[in-house]
């Protein structure tokens, strides 16, 4: 599937999440902002950069940087308020708030347990499924 495909794909599921918990929802015509979706409650605007990925090896890495032909990018809080991921296979959505990234330039949101089990840092997908007001 074509990246921008999935991206397409992403932002639908994401706003009709949104809308779903009582959000409005504003998207871009085009393509040349670093925000995907604008989410209103109330008073409160939340700029929205939105991820599509499938599982591998039962996470998905998040990356706070976007690239293509010619450019590489990495978003700040200057940029946008919260990344929404939509895992592809199931069509489950979680809302990482920016902060989350701290110093890193990726995160692992694990869905399936790891090979040993191991519970020590590691970030569950589970654990972002409620959007952060």
């Amino acid at each position: 599937m074509h990246t921008k495909t999935k991206g397409n794909i992403g932002e639908l599921f994401v706003a009709a999440d949104l809308y779903s918990k009582g959000f409005s929802v504003f998207s871009e015509y085009g393509d040349n902002s670093k925000i995907d979706i604008i989410a209103a409650k109330g008073s409160n605007l939340y700029r929205i950069q939105v991820k599509s990925s499938y599982l591998k090896d039962g996470k998905i890495t998040l990356s706070k940087t976007s690239s293509g032909p010619g450019y590489k990018y990495e978003y700040t809080k200057d940029d946008i308020d919260i990344f929404a991921v939509l895992d592809l296979e199931d069509k489950s959505v979680c809302y990482v708030h920016i902060d989350e990234f701290k110093d890193k330039g990726t995160l692992c949101l694990r869905k399936l347990p790891t090979a040993n089990n191991q519970m020590k840092n590691v970030r569950l997908f589970a654990d972002f499924l409620k959007f952060p007001e």
